[in-house]
């Protein structure tokens, strides 16, 4: 089964958003800021409205998905210094 482009960043969007919230809740023992536990959301939000609005060269889904697992491990990571 192939799966379209918008579907492959929504799964990654909502297993970062799972994982973050998981690992925040019980591995690292805190509750962060609302923005920290939507931003994933919302980076697939941007993702969303830019499509087809910028640069070919940046529109591929492999570039959104880097970025939101680099956001999810940018936001695990301030909470766990």
């Amino acid at each position: 089964m192939r799966l379209n482009d918008r579907t492959k960043v929504a799964l990654i969007a909502a297993t970062c958003l799972v994982a973050q919230g998981y690992l925040f809740e019980y591995v690292l023992l805190v509750e962060p800021a609302v923005l920290v536990s939507l931003a994933p959301l919302l980076l697939y939000v941007a993702y969303l409205v830019s499509r087809g609005k910028i640069s070919s060269s940046y529109d591929r889904p492999a570039y959104w998905i880097v970025s939101l697992i680099l956001l999810t491990l940018a936001d695990l990571g301030s909470y766990a210094l």
